[in-house]
């Protein structure tokens, strides 16, 4: 609704004060004539298309003590009682309950967050000393409308992701966690390309690829939320170390019980370190010193992981194994014949 509010009307016996008076006067101001030039008949033809709503209300001067006493405070006893009356009657046009309409913006409703970005925008154009263009207005408003379109978007994309992997949703397995990533960016992007958005095709691609990033960014803390929750993760070093002290233990005990004592012996060494390199991470950890000497361990404790139980994981071919260290075993085809 664009509504021209124009203050000190002079001419009452013309068009009289008020809404029905300043509709007229609109009407006769944004008639064609023939003598019109091209730019400003385009101007009057296309001001109603771009509004649902096009109004005028006049208003008479506020009086002398308004316009000439400095020690003016507002008070209503100064104020012309004619401009009072119109003021009665303009301010319900435009704040009462019954009066107060959603904002559209190219034909699309926004709500209280995109209201603010386009306040944002408009603020930075008007901060100079000049009036800024109209292309430059136009360019705010359709950047605005962009950006808005990717907090949509954004949106969108949190809620279906929130869905499976939410912080109050358990550990998921990685493969359904990229399956709902590919389904609900690929939602957003059509969400995206689907809203009413200004500035062209070429303009919003620049907007699409931002998005992308974007999308790709929260796809990666999502990825690491659902990692944290795997409890073998969090404790994934002292378990590895764990099962090594244990599959040490057992084959010294049964190189003892058949009198093997030199495969003991030899196996004590491997056993003891693995022992002191488990109760310095856990006191590392506790501590929080030496951070990258904690962080070697973890990195030893990937490779064992990968190098030694992934190909034991292989052989044996225990999905419940595969499930519970969190890790995807690589399988090879089998060959084609």
């Amino acid at each position: 609704h664009l509504m021209f509010l124009v203050r000190d009307w002079s001419f009452p016996y013309e068009y009289q004060f008020g809404g029905i008076g300043g509709n007229k006067l609109l009407d006769a101001r944004l008639k064609i004539q023939p003598t019109h030039q091209a730019e400003h008949q385009t101007v009057r033809r296309h001001i109603r298309t771009c509004f649902s709503r096009v109004s005028c209300f006049l208003l008479p001067h506020p009086g002398l003590k308004v316009a000439t006493n400095p020690t003016f405070d507002g008070r209503l006893s100064d104020i012309d009682p004619e401009f009072v009356n119109e003021l009665r009657v303009f301010v319900p046009t435009v704040l009462s309950r019954s009066s107060l309409q959603v904002k559209k913006i190219n034909g699309e409703m926004i709500n209280c967050r995109e209201w603010l970005t386009y306040f944002k925008a408009y603020m930075e154009i008007y901060q100079g000393d000049t009036l800024p263009e109209p292309r430059s207005m136009l360019e705010a408003t359709a950047e605005a409308n962009n950006l808005n379109a990717i907090m949509t978007c954004q949106e969108y994309y949190s809620e279906e992701m929130n869905k499976v992997c939410g912080a109050d949703k358990p550990y998921v397995n990685p493969h359904e966690l990229e399956a709902t990533h590919n389904r609900a960016f690929n939602g957003a992007l059509q969400k995206f390309n689907g809203i009413r958005k200004m500035g062209g095709e070429s303009y919003a691609a620049v907007y699409l690829e931002r998005l992308k990033n974007q999308l790709q960014q929260l796809a990666n803390e999502y990825r690491v939320s659902n990692t944290n929750k795997n409890i073998f993760q969090t404790f994934r070093t002292p378990a590895v170390f764990a099962v090594m002290l244990f599959i040490f233990y057992v084959v010294t005990g049964i190189s003892e019980f058949i009198g093997l004592s030199s495969v003991t012996n030899m196996l004590l060494v491997p056993f003891y370190m693995a022992l002191v390199t488990l109760f310095t991470w856990l006191f590392l950890s506790y501590t929080g010193r030496a951070p990258e000497v904690a962080q070697a361990i973890d990195n030893t404790a990937d490779i064992v992981v990968q190098k030694v139980m992934i190909p034991m994981v292989q052989r044996i071919g225990t999905r419940g194994v595969e499930h519970l260290i969190g890790v995807e075993v690589p399988r090879q085809n089998p060959p084609s014949r």
